[in-house]
């Protein structure tokens, strides 16, 4: 639970250098991760660009699709995906760019940066250069419930467990966790210190400063609580 020592969800890991961030190459690994992973079919697919790879699954039981495609150019193309059986839908879009990496404190997944529409069983995007992309029906728009039961009991030395009831949602991913200094020069400033799939975090650097906790529930789709 505490800052130091949690370190996935959503596939993303913080283990690089001595401040604990999170490789690059873990935010493209991510959305793969979440996405195509079993049980699901492959299906069949064709960009109509060769050099943009494209590999696209249907998910099961629930039928949703995800499809990913690598752009191995050095500029951005335009392309065209053909995946058999595909039926109009919409589509959340993650871009992972090497170049403009959306690094996150906690590793976070970045949130989607837009949608697709499917049209006469084809997919078509602008993909930027050396990037990849991820496609997928396999989310909801509805939010988490409001977590509960946040208590925050002192330890010592400055130090402060933050605890929570677990929200019941089947597709719950984890928790964002917010400190807010309520005295002092510090009155009002505050911000997210840390994620976790625990029902409890470990503040060690308030140093004893009074301050107030909010934890917010993210669900697998990225969505999240109040």
């Amino acid at each position: 639970g505490g800052a130091r020592q949690y370190a996935n969800k959503w596939g993303t890991f913080r283990w690089s250098g001595d401040d604990f961030s999170t490789r690059d190459l873990y935010y493209g690994i991510a959305p793969l991760t979440r996405f195509f992973r079993g049980p699901a079919r492959v299906l069949r697919a064709q960009s109509s660009d060769a050099r943009i790879r494209v590999s696209a699954v249907r998910h099961e039981p629930a039928g949703t699709l995800s499809i990913a495609l690598l752009n191995r150019l050095p500029r951005a193309a335009r392309v065209r995906v053909k995946v058999a059986g595909l039926s109009p839908m919409i589509l959340r879009r993650y871009l992972h760019d090497p170049k403009a990496v959306a690094q996150h404190p906690f590793g976070d997944l970045p949130p989607h940066d837009g949608e697709v529409e499917v049209r006469d069983g084809c997919l078509e995007d602008l993909i930027p250069a050396q990037s990849l992309v991820v496609y997928t029906s396999a989310f909801t728009t509805e939010c988490p419930a409001r977590v509960r039961g946040v208590t925050v009991k002192g330890e010592g030395r400055g130090r402060a467990r933050i605890s929570w009831r677990a929200n019941r949602e089947k597709d719950l991913c984890y928790y964002r966790v917010f400190r807010f200094f309520t005295r002092g020069k510090q009155a009002g400033v505050g911000g997210q210190i840390g994620s976790t799939v625990a029902t409890h975090f470990d503040d060690d650097a308030a140093g004893g400063t009074p301050a107030a906790y909010r934890v917010v529930a993210v669900n697998q789709s990225g969505n999240v609580g109040e």
